[in-house]
């Protein structure tokens, strides 16, 4: 089972309410790109434009209950988000 978790921290900007722009600026190359393509689908209110900056922190929860399909996910947008979820299957 793949067991990685860490923190990926990711620079994005804003034109008009719509993410145009996205780049990991530290984590774990397996973690990286799911973080882009989920701030990519952010939506923020058409009156603002900017540069940001927000950290995704990926664990690997203990509960019996958290499992890769239905990860716990805490947002604490834009400067935050935590997903918390299970080991995901490697096929060998």
């Amino acid at each position: 089972m793949a067991r990685i978790q860490g923190e990926v921290v990711a620079d994005f900007t804003v034109n008009d309410g719509i993410v145009t722009d996205a780049k990991a600026r530290s984590g774990h190359p397996l973690l990286t790109q799911p973080t882009i393509d989920n701030i990519r689908t952010w939506r923020f209110s058409t009156d603002f434009s900017g540069k940001l900056s927000t950290t995704f922190e990926y664990r690997l929860g203990t509960d019996p209950g958290c499992n890769w399909q239905n990860p716990k996910v805490e947002l604490h947008l834009p400067t935050a988000v935590v997903v918390t979820g299970g080991p995901i299957p490697v096929m060998e």
